[in-house]
């Protein structure tokens, strides 16, 4: 028998064979028209239609919509994809009732996204999430409570914060074992992307004032173009407390850690491999009466803890009674180049790359917003660490973004801030007029 009469017989018993994959359904817009807690028209009552509709849904309000939305009871259950567009954290307002939870992310919703939302008075974490991926944007997450993670609390999955205020929530002690971990941010088993977000005014009773991370066996966390600030932890790791297990490294690049308060680590404690590039470390301090030799600035710990340091500014980190050191020796060893220490303890560096100035007077500004998208701290005009710092990671502009360039001058500056003239030399190209800044709060 020929081949032509035997093909559409092979085909058709072969198609028969295949299963039949159902059509992918396309998204829907579901919308909120009124600011009730729950009937037709509410959020509630969107999230829960989502939640019936398989695939990818939006949420979108309607125009003019702003006000306050109550959320008691139970918590707004995302258990579907789901991407929620709200109108601006400075139009719409989600308040909790101090005891249950905003938002709860089940691992089935796969991919959720939360913009232009505020959200306040959550009583056990604004949003937790159970495993899925999860994106916060454009939100501002204020005064919020919670045992784990008062913002934002997410076991497993990965997390991505962007342009994002996590400001004033409180991780309590209430006699749970793991209580008071993460005062903004808690991140068990999830990578975690922080970026062009403040991170700001958090407290937790126990670690980790701003950021509790425990990573993954090959998780990561990385920190972009942001600001830790003004957080605090009881006993340590003011600003971040970070525990890798044999991941990539951590990476902070481009960012401000500052102001950040513990009675020991106040500003990040890590076990695992840090990266850190073209940031800025200063004046986080410990309200305790230390003994000299205490690390208030970079301080790692256990023998897997490694840290590479690139155009760096560490400075400033003391207790009340100025002891304590900017870096001391980090046991899985200490790489450093073209970076700015001003107190350095003795062999806290073991591999000195060049570049470095040590034992050195930064001479830089309070924490203020200098323009841009988050507060920094500018270089006075004479500050030594104008133009003697790296840019490996090719960043276009410094934490502020915008038009703020990373490079002006014959190099980058150490540390987040690149300092501009104020007139520009003759023959040199003008920058143009900067964006506006972030509304941050």
């Amino acid at each position: 028998m020929r081949l032509p009469v035997l093909l559409p017989t092979l085909v058709l018993g072969l198609a028969a064979t295949l299963p039949v994959r159902a059509a992918t359904p396309v998204p829907s817009t579901l919308w909120v028209t009124q600011l009730g807690p729950s009937g037709p028209g509410s959020l509630r009552a969107a999230i829960e239609a989502a939640n019936a509709r398989p695939g990818l849904d939006h949420i979108r309000f309607a125009r003019g919509l702003a006000g306050t939305i109550g959320i008691s009871g139970t918590p707004l259950e995302i258990r579907d994809a789901l991407q929620i567009h709200g109108p601006g954290s400075d139009q719409l307002r989600l308040r909790g009732d101090s005891q249950t939870r905003m938002f709860h992310v089940a691992a089935s919703a796969d991919e959720v996204m939360l913009g232009g939302l505020h959200l306040t008075d959550a009583g056990d974490s604004a949003i937790v999430n159970e495993g899925a991926s999860l994106t916060v944007e454009d939100c501002v997450l204020r005064t919020n409570y919670g045992v784990r993670g008062a913002a934002i609390a997410s076991y497993g999955g990965d997390l991505h914060v962007r342009r994002t205020t996590i400001r004033d929530n409180y991780a309590q002690t209430l006699g749970g074992a793991e209580d008071g971990l993460g005062g903004g941010i808690y991140a068990k088993g999830a990578t975690v992307m922080i970026e062009a977000s403040r991170v700001s005014s958090n407290h937790a009773d126990a670690l980790g004032g701003g950021i509790y991370a425990d990573l993954p066996a090959e998780g990561v966390l990385v920190v972009r173009s942001s600001l830790i600030d003004a957080n605090a932890a009881v006993t340590q790791g003011g600003g971040l407390f970070l525990h890798a297990n044999g991941g990539p490294p951590t990476g902070i690049l481009n960012s401000t850690i500052s102001g950040n308060r513990s009675i020991r680590h106040a500003a990040v404690w890590f076990d695992g491999a840090l990266v850190m590039n073209n940031s800025t470390v200063t004046d986080n301090y410990s309200p305790g009466n230390e003994i000299p030799g205490v690390c208030m600035g970079l301080c790692g710990a256990g023998q897997h803890s490694e840290l590479w340091l690139t155009s760096t500014l560490v400075s400033a980190n003391r207790d009340l009674h100025d002891n304590g050191y900017d870096l001391l020796a980090v046991p899985g060893g200490t790489h450093v180049s073209h970076s700015l220490i001003e107190r350095v303890g003795d062999n806290a560096i073991d591999d000195d790359r060049g570049g470095n100035l040590l034992n050195v007077d930064p001479r830089i500004g309070p924490l203020l917003d200098n323009g841009g998208a988050l507060p920094t701290h500018a270089l006075s005009s004479n500050s030594p660490a104008i133009d003697a710092g790296l840019n490996l990671s090719l960043f276009q502009y410094d934490q502020r973004g915008g038009c703020h360039a990373r490079v002006v001058g014959a190099a980058a500056d150490i540390g987040a801030y690149e300092y501009r003239p104020l007139a520009a030399p003759t023959g040199r190209r003008r920058l143009p007029a900067c964006m506006p800044s972030f509304p941050w709060r």
